[in-house]
C-alpha cells in the first residue's frame, strides 16, 4: 500500500457533475440520492451519519474528518463501496464496528478511520476491495493485521 491521495485533475472534472461541500452546518444534512462527491470536513459538525446516506447509489467519495460525529458507522457504508473510491471519516467519535460488509469488486481505494473509538477485528472482506492505496485504522482500540 502507498499513502497516496487520490489525483486532484481527475477530482475536478467530476466535481462538475455532482458535488456538495458543507460549511456552516451544524449537523450532516441529507445528502441527495444523485450526489458523487460529499465533503463535510473540519466543521465541528456534531450527531451521526445520518441514515439518508444509505440512499445515495453513485457516491464517489464521503468525507467527513474532523468534526464531532458520534455514533456507529452505517453498514450501507460497506455496499457503498461498488462505486465510493474515497471514505474518510478519520478524528471523529465514532465507535463499534468497521463495517463489514465489502463485496467481491469493491472500488474503494481509500478507507480512513483512524483517530476514532473503534474496537474489534478488521472485516475480512475488506481483501475483495482490490485497489487499495490507503487503509488508516490507527488510535483506534483495533488489534489485527491486513490482510489476515
Amino acid at each position: 500500500m502507498s499513502l497516496c491521495k487520490f489525483q486532484f485533475p481527475k477530482v475536478r472534472r467530476e466535481v462538475k457533475e455532482s458535488f456538495f461541500a458543507a460549511r456552516d452546518y451544524k449537523t450532516i444534512p441529507s445528502p441527495a440520492p444523485s450526489l458523487s462527491w460529499f465533503l463535510v470536513s473540519d466543521d465541528n459538525i456534531v450527531g451521526g451519519i445520518p441514515p439518508s446516506i444509505c440512499n445515495v447509489r453513485s457516491i464517489k467519495g464521503l468525507s467527513l474528518w474532523r468534526n464531532n460525529l458520534v455514533g456507529t458507522i452505517p453498514e450501507c457504508l460497506g455496499n457503498l463501496s461498488f462505486s465510493s473510491v474515497d471514505l474518510e471519516l478519520q478524528m471523529n467519535n465514532f465507535h463499534g464496528n468497521i463495517p463489514g460488509q465489502f463485496a467481491e469488486g469493491c472500488l474503494l481505494k481509500n478507507l480512513n478511520v483512524d483517530s476514532n473509538m473503534l474496537e474489534g477485528s478488521l472485516p475480512q472482506s475488506l481483501v475483495n476491495c482490490r485497489t487499495w492505496e490507503i487503509l488508516d485504522v490507527a488510535k483506534n482500540n483495533i488489534r489485527d493485521t491486513f490482510p489476515h
